[in-house]
């Protein structure tokens, strides 16, 4: 085991404050307790009160926060050079380095009493007690220091196998830097980013690389740095929750269930967003058509076009027709919603059901026959129609040559 070596100590207590006071205590035999003089509550006890806390308020930034727990810390930090310590060690290797820590203490059972004895103001006291604070994020953290700005950096996590799981979004600037992962791989990319958000798949991500992806399963695992040199390594264990009942060989089935369902549900998103583009292309052209006096075949190849589109987009799960008119909002049987009905298998602590795996064994053929017929439309069907319209002379829209 490695030894810890403790720089800096204090403590305040009803022996009195500072070391100094605590080891003469101790070695005289002296106790810290007295009999009880907290005039609120004249009981005949006995008790361990620390003196010069009631003149002793916390001041300025940290008034908000007064009570006398917050006293106690003050006291014992006054103390010993405690202060003065920390100066030196965050000098020396910076705040991020230097742990504290803190013992227990009952210091505020006084106020807990008094609002006990006043009823209903429990809640109002809790209230105004301003000591929330954020819960770190769920999983790790990877921490690294750039002594200069670096203009390639990658941050990845890796398996044993050399395999990358996730590529995290890490700072480049000099300095210290912590980024935190969440035990989740990348997730499968469904389109570029987009401003203006369309219907997407079940769960439906838009991007890269970012959060959302299925939960890794208990290993080891690299945090991988590259930035302009050979890469640094740091190897690490994600441990499985020993409350959860699933066996390791459980966790890596689920864990390519996920895989699978996410993957359907990328494709699926992008399905749907070319079918928003080309439902807008074919809408826009249709009103150019109105008026123009192009020829009847023209008028019936973006008919057949607007009611073809609003089939696949039905069976997609697009919504209907949006702006053609009709077809169901969600078909009973959409692709959409066979990917919602497996969406269980995101469950953490259950392998799916078997109704869950039926829906998502459904999903792959349903979803190539309609991408199919959707890119047919992208590279046949509606150049052929932009074509025509040229022909005819309809005024331009977007998605045409300009002329």
């Amino acid at each position: 085991m490695r030894p810890l070596f403790v720089t800096g100590l204090s403590i305040a207590s009803a022996l009195g404050a500072g070391l100094e006071r605590t080891f003469s205590a101790l070695r005289e035999g002296r106790s810290g307790l007295r009999q009880n003089d907290f005039e609120p509550f004249p009981h005949p006890t006995w008790i361990g009160r620390v003196e010069g806390l009631e003149s002793a308020p916390l001041s300025g930034e940290f008034a908000r926060f007064d009570c006398r727990n917050n006293r106690l810390a003050q006291l014992a930090l006054a103390e010993d050079g405690f202060e003065q310590a920390v100066a030196r060690a965050r000098e020396r290797h910076g705040a991020a380095r230097i742990a504290v820590l803190l013992g227990t203490t009952t210091s505020g059972i006084l106020e807990t009493e008094l609002a006990y004895r006043r009823g209903g103001e429990v809640e109002k006291l809790l209230a105004a007690r301003d000591y929330a604070g954020a819960n770190p994020p769920m999983g790790t953290t990877v921490s690294y220091m750039l002594k200069a700005p670096a203009r390639d950096l990658k941050l990845e996590i890796t398996t044993p196998s050399g395999e990358v799981v996730r590529t995290l979004d890490a700072p480049t600037s000099a300095g210290l830097h912590h980024v935190p992962w969440d035990f989740r791989m990348d997730a499968p990319y469904s389109g570029p980013p987009q401003e203006r958000q369309a219907p997407q798949g079940f769960g439906g991500f838009g991007g890269s690389g970012g959060s959302g992806g299925a939960l890794v399963v208990p290993g080891r695992y690299t945090a991988r740095l590259t930035a302009g040199g050979a890469p640094q390594e740091r190897t690490f264990t994600v441990k499985k929750d020993p409350q959860l009942l699933l066996t390791d060989a459980q966790l890596a089935e689920l864990r390519d269930v996920r895989l699978r369902q996410l993957r359907l549900n990328a494709r699926l998103t992008m399905a749907i967003r070319q079918s928003d583009e080309l439902r807008d292309r074919i809408a826009q052209a249709r009103t150019a058509l109105d008026g123009a006096g192009a020829p009847e075949s023209v008028s019936r190849m973006a008919e057949e076009l607007r009611r073809d589109l609003d089939d696949i987009r039905t069976k997609l799960g697009a919504g209907g027709g949006g702006g053609f008119g009709g077809g169901s909002s969600d078909g009973p049987r959409s692709i959409r919603t066979l990917l919602g009905y497996a969406g269980g298998v995101n469950r953490a602590n259950a392998m799916p059901t078997e109704q869950e795996m039926e829906a998502l064994g459904l999903v792959p053929s349903r979803l190539d026959t309609e991408v199919a017929r959707l890119n047919a439309m992208v590279s046949e069907r509606v150049p052929a129609f932009f074509r025509a319209l040229d022909e005819a002379g309809v005024p331009w829209t977007p998605g045409r040559p300009i002329r």
